[in-house]
């Protein structure tokens, strides 16, 4: 049996690669607690998350609109994760450089999540057997846990709305 890859493993090559692209350290959040099955990095104008898909690491860089995939199924194919991620990363890079938006505020801002969710949009936190998304509603947020197959909907406070973007700030850019 092939050895099985983890999110460490990538994580491991991606973190240097970062650092050397932006000159910064890469900042990693990680969902799927106790065993994270979700792991995003972040540095400068660069961003990706990592999925662990059974013994294999799915790795995701969106480019505007149009993700790159990779998935890698054994140890040996961490050697070529960071020349395919390479040029994916430097045209990030280069899209935040020359894109016309003003930058996003990281972490975002209760004020901007509250506008985004004003204007129809719906947030997720979490994935696979548990997550939460949060709404608004004639004028109220809400939100929608859903856990293990179960789904309760309620009303949320702005706390706990700040609460989840300070533990999963990724989710809600």
């Amino acid at each position: 049996m092939d050895p099985a890859l983890t999110l460490i493993d990538a994580i491991g090559v991606l973190q240097p690669l970062l650092r050397h692209l932006t000159t910064q350290h890469a900042a990693m959040r990680f969902a799927g607690v106790p065993e994270p099955t979700e792991a995003w990095l972040r540095a400068g104008g660069c961003s990706l998350g990592l999925f662990q898909e059974g013994g294999c690491v799915r790795v995701v860089i969106w480019l505007a609109q149009e993700p790159r995939v990779l998935l890698l199924s054994h140890p040996d194919e961490l050697k070529q994760l960071a020349l395919w991620a390479r040029p994916a990363l430097r045209e990030q890079l280069e899209l935040a450089a020359t894109s016309a938006d003003p930058p996003k505020r990281w972490p975002p801002t209760l004020e901007d999540v509250l506008k985004r969710l004003r204007a129809g949009a719906r947030v997720q936190v979490g994935g696979g057997r548990y997550h939460t998304t949060y709404y608004m509603e004639g004028g109220r947020l809400l939100r929608q846990a859903f856990d293990e197959g179960e789904e309760s909907d309620g009303e949320a406070t702005p706390e706990e709305l700040q609460a989840a973007i300070e533990r999963t700030p990724e989710a809600f850019v």
